[in-house]
């Protein structure tokens, strides 16, 4: 793939290949992934965050606010959306203890490594899947995943 360079305002030149150039010239051609205005909206589809939800062993409400955090939220904008079964708010530190537990089970230490441990298992979930049928795909690879992490486990 050809690639030219490209005159960047205060950084210097930037060397990007062709596609990219044009996109960079011309904003809003092939540039969809831009459009959003938070970029971890869409993120996975309710389906895919079950299934990644099963994979890492997450209970409802640390998916909740997995899937919080991945669009963006701040830990009190978390607390703020989550409710409790009286209907009052969850507190920040509540969401502190359930972000300090989603990072135990996914073995990351901040949001980034977060999203790309979730990358990295959707990868290895569709990997997994089989052309067949889709559901039966899905629970398969997640009994695979999940006894992939328990032989981790033990070995540690």
């Amino acid at each position: 793939m050809p690639q030219t360079q490209m005159k960047m305002p205060l950084a210097g030149y930037l060397i990007l290949p062709e596609p990219a150039l044009e996109a960079a010239k011309f904003p809003g051609a092939s540039t969809s992934f831009l459009r959003s205005e938070n970029p971890g909206e869409g993120f996975f589809t309710s389906d895919e965050w079950r299934s990644l939800g099963d994979a890492l062993d997450f209970s409802e409400r640390e998916l909740e606010v997995t899937v919080l955090l991945v669009a963006g939220f701040s830990r009190q904008a978390v607390a703020a959306r989550l409710r409790k079964t009286d209907g009052s708010s969850v507190s920040s530190q509540t969401v502190r203890v359930y972000i300090d537990r989603i990072f135990q089970k996914a073995r990351v230490h901040d949001r980034l490594g977060l999203v790309l441990r979730l990358a990295r298992a959707h990868r290895e979930i569709v990997a997994a899947l089989s052309v067949e049928s889709r559901p039966v795909r899905v629970r398969a690879a997640n009994r695979v995943l999940r006894r992939r992490r328990r032989k981790k486990r033990r070995k540690n």
